[in-house]
């Protein structure tokens, strides 16, 4: 069973632990830094999930992302000259293949990884 992006084990500061990347069918497909997905989300290539719950899941724009407030649960990214909040999942928006096979890379630290 695939670990959910709150349950990831984050083996260094959470500001630097790799994010989920969706493709456009919200499959998942890769991992990126806190850095690459601002980078993806500021160019448009990306679009960050405002999650609230398990009933509110929102595709959010650079645009309006860097203007949500900082919540309790979430950590900002502290090396902005601002405070911004670090996606926790982002969707590739332009990226529509499928993986062919499961990889490993998706979630390393999942029970029954590396078989």
């Amino acid at each position: 069973m695939m670990k959910t992006a709150e349950q990831f084990s984050y083996e260094r500061h959470p500001e630097q632990a790799d994010r989920p990347v969706l493709n456009r069918h919200w499959q998942a497909i890769h991992v990126r830094t806190p850095a690459e997905a601002f980078c993806q989300m500021a160019a448009n290539a990306a679009t960050g999930l405002e999650i609230e719950g398990q009933d509110h899941i929102r595709p959010v724009t650079w645009d309006e992302w860097i203007t949500l407030p900082i919540r309790h649960r979430t950590r900002p990214c502290t090396r902005c000259a601002v405070s911004i909040r670090v996606p926790t999942v982002i969707v590739a928006v332009n990226y529509a293949r499928v993986p062919k096979k499961r990889r490993e890379v998706l979630c390393p630290h999942a029970p029954g990884a590396g078989r």
